[in-house]
């Protein structure tokens, strides 16, 4: 996270008109170091920081090799609802106590053993967590001139999933492309439901025109 953070601190006006935000770029950066895809490097950054800023202890516990990933995901998923500091430093000495002999337990025990102890210091928490998943959605109405609208709430790993999709698409047309990122997201659903890795460019260069798509990587569009 400390690599993270001084990208971030580095940034400069020129930054801005990149296609992706700084995170998508340091995500590249992180992604092409440990060869893995940029999404699964935001994915990890993701709970990296959330790591760092919540759970200290933890945090000392995984570094030192005690625990494995997966049982860190599930903390820092399990908690995600509790915002008070006592509490998540309640939890964070436990789990730093704890989390080291779960490391042969499935996902559904780790959830078990950190729902009890949210369960215990803020069981509001963990109702609220419980209604929330229970009533997640996806919905879709027409609102008129051509367009409709989409609502909905979806479990936080699938919609960090889709933003990086969104984000990946929107970067893949050249610079010339006259949209905005904005609307550049929005056009990748249509991509994104065929199941492709690229969207068009609307540039009209000739090559755009030839092939019917225009990725000009510059930068890391993402």
């Amino acid at each position: 996270m400390s690599f993270i953070r001084q990208r971030i601190e580095d940034t400069t006006d020129e930054d801005n008109f990149w296609c992706v935000d700084e995170w998508e770029k340091i995500a590249a950066e992180v992604g092409a170091e440990l060869g893995i895809s940029r999404g699964r490097a935001s994915w990890q950054m993701h709970y990296g920081q959330r790591l760092v800023e919540r759970f200290p202890k933890l945090l000392a516990v995984f570094a030192a090799g005690e625990v494995d990933f997966h049982v860190i995901a599930a903390v820092i998923f399990r908690t995600d609802l509790i915002s008070d500091a006592a509490i998540l430093a309640s939890i964070d000495a436990q789990v730093a106590a704890k989390a080291p002999r779960w490391n042969k337990l499935s996902r559904e025990k780790i959830d078990d053993l950190v729902d009890w102890m949210v369960l215990e210091l803020d069981p509001d928490a963990v109702r609220v967590a419980r209604q929330r998943d229970e009533d997640r959605h996806i919905e879709i109405s027409p609102a008129g001139y051509g367009v409709s609208e989409i609502w909905g709430e979806v479990r936080s790993t699938d919609a960090a999933a889709f933003d990086m999709k969104l984000n990946a698409l929107a970067g893949s047309v050249c610079r010339d492309d006259p949209r905005t990122k904005r609307q550049r997201r929005t056009d990748a659903l249509g991509p994104l439901a065929d199941g492709l890795d690229t969207m068009a460019c609307l540039c009209g260069s000739e090559h755009q025109l030839q092939a019917g798509l225009c990725v000009q990587l510059w930068g890391d569009p993402g």
